[in-house]
């Protein structure tokens, strides 16, 4: 079963308010959609990153410099295929670009070796767990959003069983020994939930 062809589309989608945080901004949301196909008909679409600045650039790779490298390749060959697309690096680039676009194709194999088998990628990397633990970043600052605007954020992540605040200082983060907390947190309106740490991006 060998690749046939690929395409790749850059995506950005506006957004009507700013979604940034102290250092940086969110003005719209962007992806790159890899479609693969092999000789026997099978498709894999997979969408990857969230790259807001070069995305036509990533998709502009992925078509012009790698479908070429791995055409014909069969997709059981992930390892090859990946040193292959991965020779490109050597050169004097820009290569996180580039290695973003290597990453979009390799998920896209994956993808395709899972359909080809009946299999989730999950169960072809090992895994066995049918639910894991997420987090959620939120309470960014907002026109005329108060503390108390914050804390109602806060207790409803709560009782979705998550946590999270960035932009009022705080991150959930699971594994990394006690929580830690900022001094901009809203203490007396929410009961802090077990795992925060403070975000880089956050305000003082």
């Amino acid at each position: 079963m060998t690749i046939d062809s690929i395409e790749a589309i850059a995506l950005d989608i506006p957004l009507k308010k700013d979604f940034g945080g102290s250092t940086y901004h969110v003005l719209k949301r962007s992806t790159v959609i890899t479609r693969m196909r092999t000789q026997d008909g099978l498709v894999s679409e997979v969408y990857n990153g969230d790259n807001r600045a070069h995305g036509p650039e990533i998709a502009r790779i992925i078509r012009e410099e790698l479908a070429p490298r791995v055409h014909g390749a069969g997709i059981f060959e992930s390892e090859r295929i990946w040193e292959t697309m991965f020779a490109l690096t050597h050169a004097q680039r820009d290569r996180k670009t580039l290695l973003e676009a290597i990453a979009c194709v390799d998920c896209a194999i994956w993808d395709l070796v899972g359909r080809a088998l009946g299999k989730s990628v999950r169960e072809l990397l090992g895994g066995y767990r049918t639910e894991l633990p997420i987090i959620s970043i939120g309470g960014y600052y907002m026109e005329g959003k108060t503390l108390a605007d914050i804390g109602r954020e806060m207790e409803a992540y709560g009782r979705a069983g998550m946590a999270g605040c960035t932009a009022a200082g705080m991150l959930p983060c699971h594994g990394y020994g006690r929580p830690r907390f900022t001094s901009r947190r809203p203490s007396n309106l929410v009961r802090p939930p077990s795992d925060l740490v403070r975000s880089r991006n956050a305000r003082a």
